[in-house]
Protein backbone atom coordinates (compact mmCIF):
# COMPACT_ATOMS: atom_id res chain seq x y z
CA UNK A 1 0.00 0.00 0.00
CA UNK A 2 2.68 2.43 0.62
CA UNK A 3 3.34 2.44 -3.42
CA UNK A 4 0.00 3.73 -3.58
CA UNK A 5 1.24 6.62 -1.00
CA UNK A 6 4.19 7.28 -3.12
CA UNK A 7 2.11 7.73 -6.36
CA UNK A 8 -0.28 10.07 -4.92
CA UNK A 9 2.74 12.45 -3.26
CA UNK A 10 3.95 11.95 -6.66
CA UNK A 11 0.89 13.38 -8.46
CA UNK A 12 0.33 16.39 -5.69
CA UNK A 13 3.82 17.32 -6.85
CA UNK A 14 3.26 16.96 -10.06
CA UNK A 15 0.02 19.01 -10.32
CA UNK A 16 0.87 21.78 -8.00
CA UNK A 17 4.31 22.13 -10.66
CA UNK A 18 1.18 22.07 -13.65
CA UNK A 19 -0.32 24.41 -12.40
CA UNK A 20 2.82 26.68 -11.68
CA UNK A 21 3.43 26.52 -15.33
CA UNK A 22 -0.56 27.23 -16.27
CA UNK A 23 -1.34 24.15 -17.21
CA UNK A 24 -4.64 23.96 -15.69
CA UNK A 25 -6.78 21.27 -17.35
CA UNK A 26 -3.94 19.21 -16.43
CA UNK A 27 -3.12 19.64 -13.28
CA UNK A 28 -6.43 19.09 -12.35
CA UNK A 29 -6.33 15.37 -14.09
CA UNK A 30 -3.50 14.94 -12.03
CA UNK A 31 -4.69 16.60 -8.62
CA UNK A 32 -7.56 14.47 -8.91
CA UNK A 33 -5.52 11.11 -9.98
CA UNK A 34 -3.67 11.97 -6.26
CA UNK A 35 -6.76 12.33 -4.47
CA UNK A 36 -8.31 8.73 -5.67
CA UNK A 37 -4.74 7.10 -4.81
CA UNK A 38 -4.37 8.34 -1.77
CA UNK A 39 -8.28 7.75 -0.74
CA UNK A 40 -7.79 3.98 -1.63
CA UNK A 41 -4.66 4.41 0.46
CA UNK A 42 -6.35 5.29 3.13
CA UNK A 43 -9.00 2.34 3.30
CA UNK A 44 -6.13 0.08 3.19
CA UNK A 45 -4.33 1.86 6.08
CA UNK A 46 -5.89 -0.43 9.17
CA UNK A 47 -7.41 -3.14 8.74
CA UNK A 48 -9.64 -3.98 11.36
CA UNK A 49 -12.54 -2.42 12.89
CA UNK A 50 -12.34 1.17 14.91
CA UNK A 51 -14.01 1.70 18.08
CA UNK A 52 -16.40 4.83 18.50
CA UNK A 53 -18.08 4.56 16.03
CA UNK A 54 -17.07 2.65 13.15
CA UNK A 55 -17.83 -0.89 14.50
CA UNK A 56 -21.67 0.43 15.10
CA UNK A 57 -21.82 1.80 11.71
CA UNK A 58 -20.51 -1.06 9.81
CA UNK A 59 -22.41 -3.91 11.62
CA UNK A 60 -25.86 -1.65 10.72
CA UNK A 61 -25.02 -0.98 6.86
CA UNK A 62 -23.94 -4.81 6.88
CA UNK A 63 -27.68 -5.58 8.27
CA UNK A 64 -28.67 -3.22 5.76
CA UNK A 65 -28.12 -4.74 3.35
CA UNK A 66 -30.92 -7.11 3.57
CA UNK A 67 -33.34 -4.99 5.31
CA UNK A 68 -32.61 -1.24 4.21
CA UNK A 69 -35.68 -0.23 6.17
CA UNK A 70 -35.28 -1.52 9.37
CA UNK A 71 -31.92 -0.08 10.64
CA UNK A 72 -30.36 -2.86 13.14
CA UNK A 73 -27.23 -3.70 15.35
CA UNK A 74 -27.98 -7.66 15.09
CA UNK A 75 -29.26 -9.64 11.78
CA UNK A 76 -32.17 -10.47 13.98
CA UNK A 77 -32.76 -10.27 17.44
CA UNK A 78 -33.33 -13.62 19.63
CA UNK A 79 -33.84 -12.21 22.90
CA UNK A 80 -37.16 -10.28 23.18
CA UNK A 81 -36.30 -9.37 26.66
CA UNK A 82 -33.14 -7.57 25.82
CA UNK A 83 -33.88 -3.73 26.99
CA UNK A 84 -33.03 -0.61 25.41
CA UNK A 85 -29.75 0.43 27.19
CA UNK A 86 -28.46 2.99 25.08
CA UNK A 87 -27.76 3.61 20.99
CA UNK A 88 -24.45 1.00 21.31
CA UNK A 89 -26.51 -1.64 22.81
CA UNK A 90 -30.14 -2.11 21.23
CA UNK A 91 -31.66 -4.07 18.41
CA UNK A 92 -33.25 -1.39 16.17
CA UNK A 93 -30.86 1.26 15.68
CA UNK A 94 -32.09 4.82 14.68
CA UNK A 95 -29.22 6.62 16.43
CA UNK A 96 -28.33 8.23 13.56
CA UNK A 97 -29.94 8.92 9.86
CA UNK A 98 -29.96 6.47 7.41
CA UNK A 99 -27.94 7.64 4.04
CA UNK A 100 -24.73 7.44 5.09
CA UNK A 101 -25.32 3.48 6.22
CA UNK A 102 -27.42 2.94 2.90
CA UNK A 103 -24.23 3.84 0.91
CA UNK A 104 -21.91 1.88 2.76
CA UNK A 105 -24.17 -1.31 2.31
CA UNK A 106 -24.22 -0.39 -1.13
CA UNK A 107 -19.95 -0.39 -0.79
CA UNK A 108 -20.49 -3.63 0.75
CA UNK A 109 -22.77 -4.91 -2.17
CA UNK A 110 -20.49 -3.87 -4.86
CA UNK A 111 -17.25 -4.53 -3.15
CA UNK A 112 -18.01 -7.52 -0.80
CA UNK A 113 -18.45 -7.38 2.66
CA UNK A 114 -14.39 -6.62 3.99
CA UNK A 115 -13.42 -3.59 5.38
CA UNK A 116 -12.40 -1.84 2.30
CA UNK A 117 -15.93 -2.83 0.49
CA UNK A 118 -17.25 -1.33 3.96
CA UNK A 119 -14.98 1.86 3.58
CA UNK A 120 -15.20 2.35 -0.17
CA UNK A 121 -18.63 4.58 0.08
CA UNK A 122 -16.26 7.03 1.93
CA UNK A 123 -14.10 7.70 -0.53
CA UNK A 124 -16.44 8.17 -3.32
CA UNK A 125 -17.73 10.72 -0.36
CA UNK A 126 -14.05 12.24 0.08
CA UNK A 127 -13.68 12.78 -3.68
CA UNK A 128 -17.10 14.52 -4.29
CA UNK A 129 -16.37 16.73 -1.69
CA UNK A 130 -12.72 17.64 -3.19
CA UNK A 131 -14.60 17.89 -6.86
CA UNK A 132 -17.31 20.02 -5.16
CA UNK A 133 -14.95 22.91 -3.45
CA UNK A 134 -13.23 22.81 -6.85
CA UNK A 135 -16.35 23.26 -8.90
CA UNK A 136 -17.61 26.16 -6.26
CA UNK A 137 -14.18 28.13 -6.17
CA UNK A 138 -14.03 27.69 -9.46
CA UNK A 139 -16.43 29.66 -10.57
CA UNK A 140 -15.21 33.15 -9.15
CA UNK A 141 -11.52 32.40 -8.19
CA UNK A 142 -10.30 29.68 -10.88
CA UNK A 143 -6.69 29.93 -10.22
CA UNK A 144 -6.86 28.87 -6.55
CA UNK A 145 -9.13 26.21 -7.34
CA UNK A 146 -6.79 23.76 -7.95
CA UNK A 147 -4.80 24.32 -4.77
CA UNK A 148 -8.05 24.36 -2.30
CA UNK A 149 -8.91 20.47 -3.95
CA UNK A 150 -5.34 19.73 -2.76
CA UNK A 151 -5.91 21.28 0.07
CA UNK A 152 -9.02 19.19 0.62
CA UNK A 153 -7.07 15.89 -0.54
CA UNK A 154 -4.51 15.94 2.08
CA UNK A 155 -6.27 16.59 4.93
CA UNK A 156 -5.17 14.04 7.58
CA UNK A 157 -8.61 14.16 9.33
CA UNK A 158 -10.83 13.77 6.40
CA UNK A 159 -8.58 10.77 5.17
CA UNK A 160 -8.74 9.73 8.76
CA UNK A 161 -12.55 10.12 8.39
CA UNK A 162 -12.48 7.54 5.36
CA UNK A 163 -10.21 5.06 7.09
CA UNK A 164 -12.49 5.11 10.36
CA UNK A 165 -10.27 5.83 12.58
CA UNK A 166 -11.32 9.44 13.09
CA UNK A 167 -14.57 9.34 15.40
CA UNK A 168 -17.74 9.55 13.34
CA UNK A 169 -15.73 8.48 10.69
CA UNK A 170 -18.14 7.76 7.53
CA UNK A 171 -21.07 9.56 9.00
CA UNK A 172 -19.65 12.96 9.18
CA UNK A 173 -17.29 12.71 5.77
CA UNK A 174 -20.91 11.82 4.11
CA UNK A 175 -22.79 14.90 6.24
CA UNK A 176 -19.49 17.50 4.74
CA UNK A 177 -19.90 15.72 1.60
CA UNK A 178 -23.60 16.36 1.15
CA UNK A 179 -23.15 20.29 2.91
CA UNK A 180 -20.01 20.74 0.09
CA UNK A 181 -22.18 19.73 -2.75
CA UNK A 182 -25.39 22.25 -1.49
CA UNK A 183 -22.94 24.38 -1.58
CA UNK A 184 -21.26 24.66 -4.90
CA UNK A 185 -25.04 24.82 -6.13
CA UNK A 186 -25.70 27.77 -3.89
CA UNK A 187 -22.54 29.12 -5.42
CA UNK A 188 -24.14 28.31 -8.75
CA UNK A 189 -26.88 30.08 -8.28
CA UNK A 190 -25.63 33.32 -7.18
CA UNK A 191 -23.88 33.41 -11.05
CA UNK A 192 -26.90 32.08 -12.48
CA UNK A 193 -30.16 32.13 -10.34
CA UNK A 194 -32.06 29.23 -11.78
CA UNK A 195 -34.60 27.21 -10.44
CA UNK A 196 -32.11 24.05 -11.25
CA UNK A 197 -29.30 25.38 -8.97
CA UNK A 198 -32.03 26.04 -6.03
CA UNK A 199 -33.45 22.83 -6.44
CA UNK A 200 -30.21 21.14 -6.02
CA UNK A 201 -29.05 23.12 -3.14
CA UNK A 202 -32.29 21.63 -1.30
CA UNK A 203 -31.75 18.01 -2.91
CA UNK A 204 -28.17 17.89 -1.27
CA UNK A 205 -29.00 19.81 1.89
CA UNK A 206 -31.83 17.09 2.53
CA UNK A 207 -29.32 14.85 1.85
CA UNK A 208 -27.31 15.95 4.46
CA UNK A 209 -30.19 16.18 6.84
CA UNK A 210 -30.51 12.61 5.99
CA UNK A 211 -27.38 11.76 7.03
CA UNK A 212 -27.08 13.85 10.86
CA UNK A 213 -30.62 15.49 10.99
CA UNK A 214 -30.79 19.83 10.76
CA UNK A 215 -27.78 20.74 10.55
CA UNK A 216 -27.40 19.65 7.14
CA UNK A 217 -29.55 22.68 6.15
CA UNK A 218 -27.13 25.23 6.80
CA UNK A 219 -26.66 26.10 3.17
CA UNK A 220 -30.54 26.89 3.18
CA UNK A 221 -29.48 29.33 5.54
CA UNK A 222 -26.65 30.64 3.78
CA UNK A 223 -28.97 31.25 0.62
CA UNK A 224 -31.20 33.53 2.68
CA UNK A 225 -28.24 35.59 4.36
CA UNK A 226 -27.14 36.05 0.91
CA UNK A 227 -30.54 37.33 -0.79
CA UNK A 228 -30.65 39.63 2.31
CA UNK A 229 -27.16 40.99 1.89
CA UNK A 230 -28.02 41.51 -1.74
CA UNK A 231 -31.57 43.30 -0.90
CA UNK A 232 -33.09 40.78 -3.26
CA UNK A 233 -36.85 41.17 -2.45
CA UNK A 234 -38.16 39.65 -5.60
CA UNK A 235 -41.06 37.01 -6.09
CA UNK A 236 -38.57 34.41 -8.04
CA UNK A 237 -35.96 34.47 -5.21
CA UNK A 238 -37.84 33.87 -2.55
CA UNK A 239 -40.00 31.29 -4.18
CA UNK A 240 -36.28 29.82 -5.28
CA UNK A 241 -35.71 29.56 -1.89
CA UNK A 242 -39.21 28.47 -0.60
CA UNK A 243 -38.82 25.53 -3.19
CA UNK A 244 -34.64 24.80 -2.24
CA UNK A 245 -36.26 24.09 1.32
CA UNK A 246 -39.16 22.07 0.18
CA UNK A 247 -37.52 19.62 -1.55
CA UNK A 248 -34.76 19.76 1.34
CA UNK A 249 -37.75 18.65 3.47
CA UNK A 250 -39.07 16.22 0.42
CA UNK A 251 -35.78 13.95 1.38
CA UNK A 252 -35.35 14.23 4.73
CA UNK A 253 -39.20 13.91 6.45
CA UNK A 254 -40.32 10.56 4.77
CA UNK A 255 -37.89 8.70 6.70
CA UNK A 256 -38.67 10.61 9.95
CA UNK A 257 -42.30 9.65 9.85
CA UNK A 258 -41.62 6.12 8.59
CA UNK A 259 -39.39 5.83 11.46
CA UNK A 260 -42.01 7.38 13.84
CA UNK A 261 -44.68 5.48 12.67
CA UNK A 262 -42.88 2.30 13.25
CA UNK A 263 -41.28 2.45 16.22
CA UNK A 264 -42.05 5.45 17.67
CA UNK A 265 -41.28 4.94 21.52
CA UNK A 266 -37.31 4.50 20.05
CA UNK A 267 -37.60 7.27 17.69
CA UNK A 268 -39.19 9.38 20.65
CA UNK A 269 -35.97 8.37 22.78
CA UNK A 270 -33.09 9.10 20.05
CA UNK A 271 -34.83 12.59 19.09
CA UNK A 272 -34.61 13.49 22.73
CA UNK A 273 -31.54 11.93 23.18
CA UNK A 274 -29.88 13.85 20.12
CA UNK A 275 -31.54 16.85 21.79
CA UNK A 276 -29.27 17.42 24.82
CA UNK A 277 -26.29 17.87 23.19
CA UNK A 278 -26.49 21.28 22.92
CA UNK A 279 -27.50 21.74 26.23
CA UNK A 280 -25.84 18.76 27.93
CA UNK A 281 -22.55 17.12 27.95
CA UNK A 282 -23.36 13.77 26.48
CA UNK A 283 -21.12 10.29 26.85
CA UNK A 284 -17.98 12.39 28.53
CA UNK A 285 -17.55 14.81 25.36
CA UNK A 286 -16.43 18.09 26.94
CA UNK A 287 -13.94 20.54 25.67
CA UNK A 288 -12.93 24.31 26.78
CA UNK A 289 -15.02 26.94 25.09
CA UNK A 290 -12.17 27.56 22.38
CA UNK A 291 -12.23 23.47 21.63
CA UNK A 292 -13.62 24.37 17.36
CA UNK A 293 -11.09 26.84 17.72
CA UNK A 294 -8.14 24.69 18.61
CA UNK A 295 -9.08 21.99 16.18
CA UNK A 296 -9.24 24.68 12.88
CA UNK A 297 -5.80 26.01 14.12
CA UNK A 298 -4.36 22.14 14.44
CA UNK A 299 -6.52 20.76 11.57
CA UNK A 300 -6.69 23.13 9.01
CA UNK A 301 -4.03 26.05 9.36
CA UNK A 302 -3.40 26.36 5.30
CA UNK A 303 -6.92 27.03 5.41
CA UNK A 304 -7.34 29.40 8.21
CA UNK A 305 -3.99 31.24 7.16
CA UNK A 306 -4.68 32.00 3.60
CA UNK A 307 -8.76 32.91 4.73
CA UNK A 308 -6.63 35.54 7.19
CA UNK A 309 -5.01 36.69 3.98
CA UNK A 310 -8.06 37.49 2.19
CA UNK A 311 -9.40 39.88 5.39
CA UNK A 312 -5.93 41.35 5.05
CA UNK A 313 -7.04 42.86 1.14
CA UNK A 314 -10.53 42.98 2.41
CA UNK A 315 -10.48 46.43 0.76
CA UNK A 316 -9.44 45.19 -3.16
CA UNK A 317 -12.11 43.03 -2.91
CA UNK A 318 -14.37 43.35 -6.26
CA UNK A 319 -17.17 44.99 -5.32
CA UNK A 320 -19.31 41.89 -6.79
CA UNK A 321 -17.72 39.47 -4.88
CA UNK A 322 -18.19 41.26 -1.20
CA UNK A 323 -22.30 40.00 -0.56
CA UNK A 324 -21.25 36.53 -1.26
CA UNK A 325 -17.87 36.41 0.56
CA UNK A 326 -19.74 38.29 3.55
CA UNK A 327 -22.47 35.27 3.39
CA UNK A 328 -19.41 32.61 3.50
CA UNK A 329 -17.73 34.52 6.47
CA UNK A 330 -20.77 34.86 8.49
CA UNK A 331 -22.23 31.25 7.88
CA UNK A 332 -18.63 30.25 8.97
CA UNK A 333 -18.36 31.93 12.39
CA UNK A 334 -22.57 31.19 12.84
CA UNK A 335 -21.88 27.65 13.23
CA UNK A 336 -18.76 27.92 14.91
CA UNK A 337 -20.01 29.82 17.44
CA UNK A 338 -23.27 27.35 18.13
CA UNK A 339 -21.11 24.85 18.08
CA UNK A 340 -18.94 26.93 21.15
CA UNK A 341 -21.45 27.29 22.99
CA UNK A 342 -22.96 23.59 22.49
CA UNK A 343 -22.30 21.76 25.51
CA UNK A 344 -21.57 18.51 23.86
CA UNK A 345 -18.07 19.09 21.96
CA UNK A 346 -16.76 16.44 19.00
CA UNK A 347 -13.61 17.16 16.79
CA UNK A 348 -15.85 16.70 13.52
CA UNK A 349 -18.37 18.08 14.18
CA UNK A 350 -17.18 21.75 12.20
CA UNK A 351 -15.86 19.96 8.80
CA UNK A 352 -18.91 21.26 7.03
CA UNK A 353 -17.49 24.51 7.59
CA UNK A 354 -14.18 23.73 4.81
CA UNK A 355 -16.13 24.83 1.89
CA UNK A 356 -16.67 28.17 3.22
CA UNK A 357 -13.39 28.39 4.51
CA UNK A 358 -11.95 27.28 1.34
CA UNK A 359 -14.40 29.98 -0.54
CA UNK A 360 -12.75 32.55 2.07
CA UNK A 361 -9.34 31.02 1.21
CA UNK A 362 -10.12 31.61 -2.54
CA UNK A 363 -9.28 36.04 -3.13
CA UNK A 364 -5.73 35.92 -1.13
CA UNK A 365 -4.72 32.97 -3.51
CA UNK A 366 -5.56 34.86 -6.39
CA UNK A 367 -4.51 38.11 -5.12
CA UNK A 368 -0.83 36.88 -4.48
CA UNK A 369 -1.17 35.19 -8.41
CA UNK A 370 -2.28 38.65 -9.53
CA UNK A 371 0.75 39.99 -7.84
CA UNK A 372 3.34 37.75 -9.61
CA UNK A 373 4.03 36.33 -6.63
CA UNK A 374 4.13 32.56 -8.31
CA UNK A 375 6.64 31.08 -6.13
CA UNK A 376 5.30 32.35 -3.05
CA UNK A 377 2.17 30.62 -3.14
CA UNK A 378 3.77 27.41 -4.35
CA UNK A 379 6.34 27.18 -1.64
CA UNK A 380 4.00 28.27 0.85
CA UNK A 381 1.11 26.17 0.54
CA UNK A 382 3.62 23.25 -0.26
CA UNK A 383 5.55 23.98 2.84
CA UNK A 384 2.17 23.77 5.08
CA UNK A 385 0.30 20.84 3.15
CA UNK A 386 3.55 18.51 3.52
CA UNK A 387 4.48 19.29 7.13
CA UNK A 388 0.41 18.42 8.10
CA UNK A 389 0.56 15.61 6.00
CA UNK A 390 3.78 14.04 6.88
CA UNK A 391 3.42 14.42 10.44
CA UNK A 392 -0.54 13.85 11.06
CA UNK A 393 -1.27 10.85 8.60
CA UNK A 394 1.73 9.33 7.16
CA UNK A 395 3.90 8.80 10.59
CA UNK A 396 0.85 8.93 13.08
CA UNK A 397 -0.87 5.41 13.72
CA UNK A 398 -3.09 4.20 16.69
CA UNK A 399 -0.56 2.67 19.86
CA UNK A 400 0.53 -0.91 19.17
CA UNK A 401 -0.98 -2.33 21.54
CA UNK A 402 -4.08 -1.27 20.46
CA UNK A 403 -3.64 -2.33 16.67
CA UNK A 404 -1.99 -5.74 17.90
CA UNK A 405 -4.98 -6.39 19.83
CA UNK A 406 -7.72 -5.44 17.12
CA UNK A 407 -6.00 -7.35 14.51
CA UNK A 408 -6.17 -10.46 16.71
CA UNK A 409 -9.63 -9.97 17.66
CA UNK A 410 -10.36 -9.39 14.18
CA UNK A 411 -7.73 -13.44 13.09
CA UNK A 412 -9.93 -14.62 16.81
CA UNK A 413 -13.41 -14.20 15.00
CA UNK A 414 -12.57 -14.80 11.22
CA UNK A 415 -11.24 -18.50 12.58
CA UNK A 416 -14.73 -18.82 14.34
CA UNK A 417 -16.40 -18.14 11.55
CA UNK A 418 -15.13 -20.82 9.46
CA UNK A 419 -15.57 -23.20 12.38
CA UNK A 420 -19.37 -22.83 13.10
CA UNK A 421 -22.17 -23.43 11.24
CA UNK A 422 -24.17 -20.32 9.12
CA UNK A 423 -26.85 -20.72 11.59
CA UNK A 424 -25.37 -19.85 14.74
CA UNK A 425 -25.67 -17.33 17.68
CA UNK A 426 -22.81 -16.39 19.34
CA UNK A 427 -22.45 -15.62 23.49
CA UNK A 428 -20.25 -14.34 25.54
CA UNK A 429 -18.18 -12.05 23.44
CA UNK A 430 -15.71 -9.38 25.20
CA UNK A 431 -17.81 -6.43 26.55
CA UNK A 432 -19.26 -4.28 23.97
CA UNK A 433 -17.45 -6.56 20.94
CA UNK A 434 -20.56 -8.29 20.11
CA UNK A 435 -20.61 -5.82 16.90
CA UNK A 436 -17.18 -6.63 15.54
CA UNK A 437 -17.93 -10.25 16.21
CA UNK A 438 -20.86 -9.74 14.01
CA UNK A 439 -19.42 -7.75 11.41
CA UNK A 440 -16.50 -10.50 11.17
CA UNK A 441 -18.83 -13.84 11.30
CA UNK A 442 -22.06 -12.54 10.04
CA UNK A 443 -23.93 -13.88 12.87
CA UNK A 444 -25.78 -12.89 16.02
CA UNK A 445 -23.80 -11.77 18.46
CA UNK A 446 -24.36 -11.29 22.57
CA UNK A 447 -21.67 -9.83 25.16
CA UNK A 448 -23.46 -12.34 28.43
CA UNK A 449 -24.11 -15.87 27.95
CA UNK A 450 -27.56 -17.14 27.34
CA UNK A 451 -30.30 -17.92 29.72
CA UNK A 452 -31.74 -21.44 29.71
CA UNK A 453 -35.06 -19.92 28.48
CA UNK A 454 -32.83 -18.51 25.28
CA UNK A 455 -31.55 -21.79 25.08
CA UNK A 456 -34.63 -23.14 24.72
CA UNK A 457 -35.99 -20.74 22.12
CA UNK A 458 -32.56 -21.15 20.01
CA UNK A 459 -33.04 -25.08 20.08
CA UNK A 460 -36.61 -24.88 18.82
CA UNK A 461 -35.73 -22.39 16.30
CA UNK A 462 -32.77 -25.16 15.15
CA UNK A 463 -30.14 -22.60 16.04
CA UNK A 464 -26.37 -23.81 16.97
CA UNK A 465 -25.83 -22.20 20.29
CA UNK A 466 -21.60 -20.93 20.20
CA UNK A 467 -19.99 -19.88 23.97
CA UNK A 468 -16.84 -18.32 24.18
CA UNK A 469 -14.89 -19.13 26.99
CA UNK A 470 -12.72 -16.77 28.39
CA UNK A 471 -9.87 -18.13 30.82
CA UNK A 472 -10.80 -19.73 33.67
CA UNK A 473 -14.15 -19.22 33.10
CA UNK A 474 -16.44 -22.08 34.26
CA UNK A 475 -19.96 -22.73 31.77
CA UNK A 476 -22.09 -24.49 33.87
CA UNK A 477 -23.36 -27.72 32.74
CA UNK A 478 -26.99 -26.49 31.64
CA UNK A 479 -25.44 -24.62 29.37
CA UNK A 480 -22.25 -26.72 28.12
CA UNK A 481 -24.40 -29.53 27.17
CA UNK A 482 -26.46 -28.01 24.60
CA UNK A 483 -23.69 -25.50 23.54
CA UNK A 484 -20.49 -25.61 21.17
CA UNK A 485 -17.89 -24.49 23.36
CA UNK A 486 -15.01 -21.83 22.21
CA UNK A 487 -11.87 -21.14 23.76
CA UNK A 488 -11.03 -17.37 23.58
CA UNK A 489 -7.49 -17.31 25.45
CA UNK A 490 -6.15 -15.73 22.53
CA UNK A 491 -8.11 -12.78 23.44
CA UNK A 492 -7.56 -13.10 26.62
CA UNK A 493 -6.76 -9.27 27.37
CA UNK A 494 -10.80 -8.00 26.21
CA UNK A 495 -11.83 -10.00 29.22
CA UNK A 496 -11.82 -8.82 32.97
CA UNK A 497 -9.28 -10.26 34.75
CA UNK A 498 -10.45 -12.29 38.13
Amino acid sequence: MNILLFCSILLFMIGGLLWYRQSYNFSFFTILGGGILVAIHSIFLDDYLHPWDERYHAVVALNAMTDPFHLKLMPTNYITSWPYQAWYATYTWLHKQPLFTWQMALGMKVFGTSLQGMRSASVVMFLVMGLAVYKATKLYFPKASHWLMLIVFTSPMLLLLVNGRQGMDHNDLAFASYTSLAFWAFISYTKAPKLKYALAIGLACGAAMLTKWLAGSLVLFSFGLFLLLTKNFTLKSWRDLFLSGLSSLLVFVPWQLYSYLRFPDLFIKEWEYNSLHFSHTVEEHYHAWNYHFVVWAEQFLVLVLLALGTLSIARSLRREHRPILITAAVSFFAVLIFYTIAATKLKAFTIILIPYAAFLAAPFIEWLWAARKRKFVFLLIVAIISIKFFVTYVNESEPQLTIERSEKYREFALEVKNNIPENSVIFNTPSMLFADMIFYTHCTAYDRLPTLDEVELLQSLEKTICILVAPNQQIDSSLSSRSILISADSIHFFYPQN
